[in-house]
C-alpha cells in the first residue's frame, strides 16, 4: 500500500477501541474483529501487502502455531491503547492491554509494508519481539527480526512522501482493496488448482488404460484351467521331467507348451495350472470393482474442477483443495468412497457411492449433522461436532460446498440455486440402505 492510504487507514483505525478477536484465516492473512462489528483483514503477502474488508469470513482450519497461540493469547478482547505509523513509514503499530485476574498485560502489534521485509510482528510492553510472521537473520538484513530480541526500527529512509492524498470512503477503498486482490488471487488459486486437478485426472486415466479387459483375464484364466485338466487327463503320457509337452486336446488337436519352471512333478504342474486360473478369475472378479474405483476418482476430479470454476473466493479454492494437505490421515480417510474436507477447524465427510453414504450413516454419531440437497439426488455429507455447538455459518459453508460438488451431477451451469436441508444425525432415520426419512431439519437456498 502506498503510503498516503496508509495514513487515511490509521484515521480510520484510531476510532476504534477494542480487539474483539484476532486470527490469521490463512499463512498470509490476519483478521481483526474490532468492536462495533468491524472485520478488517491485513494481507501481509512479501511485496503484495494490503489492507482490505469485505463481508462473511471463512476458514479451512485454525492455525495454532507458536504466532497464532500468542496472537490469541496477548490481543484478543484486548482494549486497544493508541495507532500510529513507526518511523515515517509504512509501519502500523496497534498497543493494546489485556486485563486479567493478577495484572494488566501491555502489548503491540506491528505491521510491516515494506516490500521484500513485509511483516507481522508481536512484541512485549518493553518492544521485545514475542513472535513473528517471518523471522529475518542478520545475514539477510542489517535488521534483524528474531524472538526475544529488541526490535529496532527499519533504516530511516531519506525519502520525502509526496501526493498525500485523502480517501473520501474509507470502507468503501477497502473494500476496493479486496475486490481488486480477489480478482488477482482467485485467478492464479483457480489456475494452481486447475493443474493439480489435471494432473491427478492424467495419473488416473494412464491407469485406467493399463488394465487388461475382463474378457482377456477370463480368457487366460480359461486357458490355464484347461491345461491343468488336459494335464489330469493325459497324466502318464506326460514325461515327467520333459522341458517342453506336446499332447492333444479334448478336440484332438495337437497342443504345445512349456513346462513351469517351479513344476516339481506333473501333479505339480497341473496344480500351478489351476492356481493361475483360480488367480485370474479373481483378477476378474476384483477388475471391475477397481475400475469403478478409479472412474468414481476421475469423476470427483471432474465434479471438483467445476466446482474451482464456480468459486468465489480463494478460501473456497482452500477448502476444496485443502483435502489433499490434511496429512492426519484415519481410518475413515481409507474408504475410497468417502471424501474429507475441513472448514473451521471441522470435519466434513462427503459420501461418494452409496456404499460411501451408508458408510456414513453407520458411523455417524447422533450430535453430527446430516445434508443433502432436498428433493433431488445427491450425496450424503455428514459433519462431524465431536459434541461442541456449530455455527450457522459452518452449516451454510457445509452447504455450499455439497451444492458446488452436486453441481456437474445436475448440470454443468452456474447460476442455478440449490436448497439444503440439514439435521442432527438423531433425526435421521435409514430406510433402506442409504435412503432416508429425517426431520427437525434447516433449510438454505444456495446460489452457485
Amino acid at each position: 500500500m502506498k503510503y498516503f492510504q496508509l495514513v487515511e487507514t490509521i484515521k480510520y483505525l484510531q476510532t476504534f477501541n477494542k480487539i474483539n478477536s484476532i486470527y490469521r484465516t490463512d499463512l498470509n492473512t490476519l483478521k481483526i474483529e474490532f468492536d462495533q462489528n468491524n472485520h478488517i483483514y491485513f494481507y501481509m503477502k512479501r511485496g503484495e501487502s494490503i489492507i482490505y474488508k469485505k463481508d462473511g469470513d471463512l476458514r479451512q482450519n485454525q492455525l495454532n502455531r507458536p504466532f497464532d497461540i500468542q496472537l490469541s493469547n496477548r490481543f484478543n478482547r484486548s482494549k486497544i491503547e493508541k495507532i500510529e505509523l513507526i518511523n515515517n513509514d509504512r509501519i502500523i503499530r496497534i498497543y493494546v492491554q489485556l486485563a486479567n485476574r493478577y495484572k494488566i498485560i501491555k502489548s503491540a502489534i506491528q505491521f510491516e509494508f515494506t516490500g521484500k521485509y513485509t511483516n507481522i510482528i508481536l512484541l512485549d510492553s518493553d518492544e521485545t519481539i514475542i513472535e513473528a510472521l517471518n523471522y529475518v537473520s542478520e545475514y539477510q538484513s542489517i535488521r534483524s527480526v528474531k524472538i526475544g530480541e529488541k526490535l529496532e526500527n527499519p533504516p530511516h529512509r531519506n525519502v520525502q512522501f509526496q501526493n498525500i492524498e485523502s480517501i473520501e470512503d474509507i470502507e468503501q477503498f477497502l473494500k476496493e482493496n479486496f475486490i481488486n486482490l480477489l480478482k488477482i488471487n482467485l485467478k492464479k488459486e483457480q489456475d494452481k488448482s486447475y493443474k493439480f486437478i489435471n494432473e491427478k485426472k492424467k495419473k488416473l486415466e494412464k491407469h485406467l488404460a493399463e488394465f487388461e479387459s475382463r474378457e482377456v483375464v477370463s480368457a487366460r484364466a480359461d486357458q490355464f484351467q484347461k491345461l491343468g485338466e488336459i494335464i489330469l487327463a493325459n497324466f502318464y503320457n506326460i514325461a515327467e521331467y520333459s522341458e517342453y509337452i506336446n499332447i492333444n486336446d479334448f478336440n484332438g488337436n495337437l497342443i504345445s507348451f512349456k513346462r513351469p519352471n517351479e513344476a516339481k512333478d506333473n501333479s505339480h504342474m497341473a496344480k500351478i495350472f489351476f492356481n493361475n486360473a483360480r488367480k485370474l478369475r479373481k483378477k476378474s472378479e476384483n477388475l471391475l470393482i477397481e475400475i469403478n474405483s478409479i472412474n468414481r476418482k476421475i469423476e470427483f476430479f471432474e465434479q471438483l474442477s467445476i466446482a474451482v470454476q464456480n468459486s468465489k473466493s480463494v478460501e473456497e479454492i482452500s477448502i476444496l483443495m485443502g483435502r489433499e494437505s490434511e496429512k492426519n490421515r484415519d481410518s475413515i480417510q481409507q474408504d475410497e468412497s468417502i471424501e474429507i474436507f475441513w472448514i473451521e477447524g471441522y470435519k466434513i465427510m462427503i459420501g461418494q457411492s452409496e456404499r460411501g453414504n451408508i458408510s456414513l450413516l453407520e458411523r455417524s454419531k447422533g450430535n453430527d449433522w446430516w445434508l443433502h440437497l432436498k428433493d433431488r439426488p445427491s450425496a450424503h455429507m455428514i459433519i462431524v461436532t465431536d459434541r461442541r455447538e456449530i455455527e450457522s455459518n459452518i452449516l451454510f459453508e457445509s452447504s455450499k460446498l455439497l451444492a458446488k460438488l452436486s453441481l456437474s451431477k445436475i448440470n454443468n451451469n452456474s447460476g442455478d440455486k440449490f436448497i439444503v436441508d440439514a439435521t442432527r444425525r438423531k433425526f435421521v432415520k435409514v430406510q433402506n440402505g442409504a435412503n432416508v426419512l429425517y426431520t427437525n431439519y434447516k433449510t438454505f437456498i444456495i446460489d452457485i
